[in-house]
């Protein structure tokens, strides 16, 4: 078994991995509404070097992320689950969003990925009505990106990734992450981020409260769920030097 610092060296060398072939292959919008690279910000490291411990521990990605607006959560895990569908066969990746412009949003991000990807492999048709990348054979992943609130979400599928939007604010939240989760492998490398924003006491809440209780009564386990929490005091962009006066 390996040890804690020996986890977190590899996971540090397997993120470092991944923004490099971030800042070298995908492309989104910044807030000044340029076309540049996704150079991973420190939360979006963060969840990076999480996710990678956890795989290098052995168990698969599982992050509950309570968050501040605004500081990259969805675009990184967007483009965690590009990335695998992109680079690996026979992917499955689900994205659930908690209102139909943000379904919208997030699938703009995603198409951006695959088109300003240097490296294309050929996508099918989508169906009428879905908002779906479907790689043509032999690759064959499908990346789905649907708007939250149907119990029967994922039935049919065995995804490989799973991204969670605002789940806070979802209608049928308890019965919708039922449906999500089970469709997941218990082992073996696959990943769910669930993120959102505080809405009170609900299903996303007393997940959060779950996780936090186990981590701190086992704090060097890696397996389960990991709760994430960025605070906007954090995010360098939430705050601004004093002036000096005169």
């Amino acid at each position: 078994m390996k040890s804690r610092d020996e986890i977190l060296a590899e996971a540090e060398r397997r993120t470092l991995e991944d923004c490099t072939w971030f800042s070298a292959n995908l492309k989104i919008v910044n807030k000044f509404g340029q076309l540049v690279p996704l150079t991973p910000n420190d939360e979006q490291q963060r969840m990076l070097l999480l996710a990678h411990a956890q795989l290098v521990a052995g168990y698969p990605v599982r992050q509950l992320i309570l968050k501040d607006r605004k500081v990259g959560v969805s675009t990184i895990a967007e483009a965690w689950g590009f990335k695998n569908c992109h680079s690996l066969p026979n992917r499955c990746g689900i994205v659930a969003a908690h209102r139909s412009d943000s379904t919208e949003a997030l699938f703009r991000m995603t198409r951006l990925y695959y088109d300003g990807c240097p490296e294309k492999k050929p996508l099918d048709t989508p169906k009428p009505g879905l908002r779906e990348l479907r790689w043509k054979s032999p690759h064959r992943s499908i990346f789905y990106v649907q708007t939250a609130g149907s119990v029967s979400i994922a039935r049919g599928e065995t995804p490989l990734f799973v991204h969670g939007s605002e789940v806070a604010w979802w209608r049928n939240a308890k019965e919708t992450l039922l449906s999500l989760l089970n469709s997941l492998p218990e082992e073996g490398e696959n990943a769910a981020f669930l993120e959102t924003t505080a809405n009170g006491v609900e299903e996303f809440c007393l997940r959060w409260n779950q996780a936090v209780a186990y981590r701190k009564a086992h704090p060097d386990d890696w397996s389960g769920w990991i709760p994430v929490f960025f605070s906007w005091l954090e995010h360098s962009e939430y705050s601004t030097p004093f002036r000096e006066a005169g």
